[in-house]
């Protein structure tokens, strides 16, 4: 048995909110006779709930049998100088709480704040014990990319700088895409971090929970349950990086086609650009595609059993090329239904390499309408086919699978650091 804290700014638990990767992996982990203790943030994150409303350092939790510390942090809104502050609390909040406890075996500190894999390896070092980093996002690349913002910023610079020196230290990184370690030899960091000690666990999905969900969680939706419609489903942010413009653009070419009338566009989810296009929907009369607005995490195995093929959209971005690790992917490999994306898989793919869905290398509307017409248009038998692989494909990705390779990698690790000493 060990004992491993996960440090994570963002872990939730199912009760409130969707990030429950550390959630799942933890309750897994309890099986096997560890102990977990999972830090994180008290403010839960993109919302305004802060679990401590007094001046308390921490607060404990116990769900499921999963034992929460949620650490003193401030609310925040968008990117800017209140996220910052919110992250600075949790770093310098989390030394100081993680203090308060009895030392572990290791610490497996989780991104994509990387100030959260910071303090996992300070803190590790104090206490004279390894640190597994798990990288999840790439900052600052993935602002760089997404925010226009240049590279040689000198904040950025020194996320940079940070990157490596997290990189170099920890005593083993797990990467959650494929191609990831592609990234340290373009950045010229694979003399500091040797390619043995990276391993790659992708985000995956909870089968049996999602399966159970499908049942358990119904929702009233009069859409879901038209028989002469093809419906395609979209889950997710309504947001610039989601490229959400590109669908309704595909709706309004499917809307010209005569042998398309029985195909519905559904958008479930919320975010900035939301208002904006439905209201361009109404200006132009596009009424083939439909916002439906934040839904609840429990509610989405229910709605993407009822579709027939699921979007996966994203703008394009220079990390696509190092794999995918987009957690409605897995989500709507479960469902069971083929998967259309606008990604660039590059040298890791998932999607065509499983033969579950295609990918457009075309990226205007009509290739969308085509693409989409092509599923719509599919005999039962090839139909089918792409479903088949679709759970196939999913059961590569079940949490437990995932877990038992992260149990193996926290397990060597504390073994080499141990015959160290």
């Amino acid at each position: 048995m060990s004992a491993i804290w996960i440090f994570n700014h963002d872990a939730m638990t199912p009760y409130n909110g969707t990030l429950t990767r550390h959630y799942s992996f933890a309750k897994l982990f309890l099986d096997q006779g560890h102990d977990i203790t999972i830090f994180t943030a008290s403010v839960v994150h993109n919302t305004q709930k802060n679990i401590i409303e007094d001046k308390s350092l921490f607060k404990e939790e116990t769900v499921d049998g999963v034992r929460f510390v949620y650490v003193k942090t401030y609310p925040y809104k968008d990117n800017g100088l209140t996220r910052i502050r919110n992250m600075l609390a949790f770093y310098f909040n989390l030394k100081r709480t993680a203090r308060r406890f009895a030392k572990p075996d290791i610490i497996y500190a989780s991104s994509p704040q990387i100030l959260s894999l910071l303090a996992g390896i300070k803190t590790a070092k104090r206490l004279k014990l390894p640190c597994v980093c798990e990288v999840r996002d790439l900052w600052p690349e993935s602002i760089v990319e997404y925010n226009g913002t240049s590279g040689h910023n000198p904040i950025i610079m020194m996320l940079y700088a940070l990157e490596r020196k997290i990189y170099h230290r920890a005593n083993a990184i797990i990467f959650t895409m494929e191609g990831m370690y592609d990234y340290i030899v373009n950045k010229n960091w694979d003399r500091l971090v040797d390619k043995n000690k990276c391993h790659y666990i992708n985000n995956g999905v909870d089968i049996a929970e999602f399966n159970s969900s499908i049942t358990e969680h119904v929702i009233d939706d009069p859409d879901l349950t038209q028989p002469d419609t093809f419906k395609v489903i979209y889950c997710g942010s309504v947001r610039t990086a989601n490229s959400i413009d590109l669908l309704v653009d595909c709706a309004a070419e499917l809307q010209k086609r005569d042998n398309a009338r029985n195909i519905r566009i559904f958008v479930y989810g919320d975010g900035p650009h939301r208002s904006i296009l439905e209201q361009r929907c109404i200006d132009e009369n596009i009424n083939n595609i439909k916002f439906k607005g934040f839904v609840e995490k429990k509610y989405i195995p229910y709605i993407l059993s009822k579709s027939n093929l699921n979007v996966l959209n994203y703008r394009q971005s220079s990390t696509q090329k190092y794999g995918n690790s987009s957690n409605k992917l897995f989500e709507y490999l479960a469902a069971g239904h083929p998967v259309l994306a606008n990604i660039d898989e590059g040298r890791y793919p998932i999607i065509s390499k499983h033969e579950c869905g295609l990918v457009l290398k075309e990226r205007s509307p009509e290739s969308y309408a085509d693409a989409v017409q092509y599923f719509s248009q599919l005999d039962d038998e090839k139909y089918l086919k792409y479903c088949e692989n679709a759970v196939n494909t999913a059961k590569m990705f079940d949490i437990p699978v995932l877990a038992a390779k992260l149990e193996e990698v926290l397990s060597s690790c504390i073994a080499e650091f141990s015959s160290q000493k």
